[in-house]
């Protein structure tokens, strides 16, 4: 009997004994498959964030052109000089860039430098599609460009971030088209500073700067591209690169170009607010010199005549310390504070003079636009026959029909038509909207085989004939 009760207890202890070993094994099994995942996740941090943006990313390849002395001969030697005589030589120069899709009607974001002087858009998409890019409007001041394609969406389109909320040390990622090859192309890094004025950038830096700077690599043909956060939503443009700095990247922040672009899809073109003054630095002697040591602001230099600053009394030599209520340090950032307070708008300026405080209300004018105002063109049409797109126009002038893309393997392009071209008549008979110019194309084909084009480009008119294929 005590035999048998002590094999039932020992049968007891083993099975408790059994229970608790396999509970522990459960526990460790799924603590280490749980570490199993959490490792998985950490390795695909920008995995996720990456397959949300990259459908959204395009290539942009565009021709540009390229004015070139006519040559002639100078005292026997070839290349000895020019002759008036021979004309001018146009040649067309392939470029590429990148941009990212910011609306599902087809709104395309990229830098003003990308497109800058282009005959000819083509934009490549992540699924292989590659269509013609219609300049919206740009801006050189900001080196900020909109472009659309017209072909019917939605698009895939990457969500807008708050640049002012990006931290110093957040990670982003850079995505584009580097060396005008390599589609897609993804870079990560962190922000390495914000804020970033009076960057002097290879061709010329933009006029108002707001960049955020980053170790993310930034390489040729990465410019127009998305600087995106960890959350997949845009903070800025990457735009310039710094070869000696060993891959230090600049990327304009996407709160300043938001408002660009915005104003570039309804109007065509940026008007800014002006004050009528040139500016330099209050550095550490020029302070001292006046004894203002410890005062911050910026020193007036020039005053324009009959400008709002002139007729609001500031004059040569004052120190402007706050514009509307904010402190004014440095002559970048002020430049834009200005710029981009509403025009007309009345505005307290307070400044030193002799040292002496003093405030003036300036209303504030417009800046003259230094890119000339693009024709608002309606959505151009296809005529896939001849490799066209076109639209009709309005200038200050006359209404025209404007070749808006042109397809390198076409008819038109072979027989000579260029983006930019304006279509004045087919055949004997003026054109002013697409449907005319249907109508036109199809009547000369089946009387006659052939279209005449009377074409202007520049200040120049041609004929040109177009047999479809």
């Amino acid at each position: 009997m005590r035999l048998a009760l002590g094999t039932v207890l020992v049968l007891v202890i083993g099975m408790v004994m059994g229970l608790v070993l396999l509970s522990w094994s459960g526990r460790a099994g799924r603590s280490q498959s749980a570490r199993g995942a959490l490792s998985t996740r950490e390795r695909s941090l920008f995995a996720p964030v990456v397959e949300q943006v990259l459908p959204a990313v395009v290539s942009i390849d565009v021709e540009k052109r390229f004015r070139h002395p006519g040559l002639g001969f100078d005292d026997g030697e070839v290349g000895g000089g020019s002759d008036p005589d021979v004309p001018d030589q146009e040649f067309e120069i392939p470029s590429s860039g990148s941009g990212f899709i910011i609306d599902r009607d087809g709104y395309i974001l990229t830098n003003d430098h990308v497109v800058r002087d282009a005959v000819r858009i083509q934009v490549s998409f992540s699924d292989g599609r590659a269509l013609p890019g219609r300049l919206i409007g740009r801006d050189p001041m900001t080196d900020v460009a909109v472009l659309q394609v017209d072909t019917p969406g939605p698009f895939p389109t990457v969500p807008f971030g708050n640049s002012d909320e990006v931290r110093i040390g957040d990670w982003v990622i850079a995505i584009g088209n580097p060396l005008g090859m390599l589609e897609g192309s993804v870079t990560a890094g962190i922000v390495s500073a914000k804020g970033r004025t009076d960057i002097a950038i290879s061709g010329g830096g933009p006029a108002y700067q707001d960049f955020i700077q980053t170790d993310a690599s930034i390489n040729p043909g990465n410019s127009g591209g998305p600087l995106v956060n960890d959350r997949g939503e845009v903070i800025g443009i990457n735009t310039a690169y710094n070869a000696p700095g060993g891959g230090i990247g600049f990327a304009i922040s996407i709160n300043m170009a938001r408002e660009v672009s915005d104003v570039l899809i309804r109007r065509g073109r940026v008007s800014r607010a002006l004050l009528g003054v040139s500016l330099i630095e209050l550095g550490p002697d020029l302070a001292r010199g006046w004894g203002l040591e410890g005062v911050q602001g910026v020193v007036v230099t020039e005053v324009q005549a009959a400008s709002p600053a002139e007729e609001a009394g500031l004059r040569e030599g004052d120190v402007i310390i706050e514009f509307d209520g904010r402190p004014v340090q440095h002559v970048s950032p002020f430049r834009l504070l200005v710029a981009r307070t509403e025009i007309g708008r009345r505005v307290a300026v307070r400044y030193l003079r002799q040292g002496r405080p003093e405030q003036a209300e300036v209303r504030l004018g417009e800046r003259e636009d230094p890119v000339p105002q693009l024709p608002r063109s309606r959505r151009a049409e296809s005529f896939e026959d001849l490799g066209l797109f076109l639209s009709s126009f309005e200038t200050q002038d006359e209404s025209a029909l404007r070749v808006d893309s042109v397809r390198v393997d076409g008819p038109a392009f072979r027989s000579g038509v260029r983006t930019g071209d304006l279509v004045l008549d087919v055949g004997w008979w003026p054109v002013r909207s697409p449907e005319d110019f249907r109508r036109e194309v199809r009547a000369g084909l089946k009387d006659r085989g052939v279209v005449v084009l009377r074409v202007q480009r520049g200040q120049s008119r041609a004929f040109l004939t177009i047999r479809p294929e």
